[in-house]
């Protein structure tokens, strides 16, 4: 069996955040890995918090493929608009890449439990919470 650790872990993290930064438009589902990696490890570590964590980062890109699709519908339009919706995108995904940042330091750290994620859970569930849709 292969061992990983949570420094591997965390520049894979780290490296995906990256390349969703540089071009979100053509690699927000890079974040599906990012999702992915983190549910296997909340699985397999019995770490349930980054378990949903993870599932929330999973839906990350279903979410925001709608409101970037409409952000390109409203350029010549509406100036007021095109840059509200476009703050919204931006500070959306930054604020849930700076969490997987967050997480990927704390496993680097290896600092891996429950509580210690719990922030970063109730950051997520915020923003989803808040965030609009155009499919709602």
């Amino acid at each position: 069996m292969a061992l990983i650790s949570g420094e591997e872990i965390a520049k894979i993290l780290l490296d995906i955040v990256k390349e969703v930064r540089e071009n979100p438009e053509f690699k927000l589902e890079c974040l599906y890995n990012a999702g992915a990696i983190l549910v296997a490890i909340g699985l397999i570590k019995k770490i349930y918090t980054l378990r949903t964590i993870g599932e929330y980062i999973l839906g990350t890109p279903s979410k925001l493929r709608p409101l970037l699709a409409y952000k390109y519908q409203l350029l010549g339009g509406i100036g007021e608009l095109e840059e509200k919706i476009g703050r919204q995108i931006d500070a959306t995904l930054n604020k849930i890449l700076e969490i997987i940042e967050d997480i990927a330091n704390k496993l680097k750290e290896e600092q891996v439990s429950d509580e210690i994620f719990i922030r970063n859970m109730g950051e997520l569930v915020d923003i989803f919470s808040k965030t609009s849709t155009f499919r709602e």
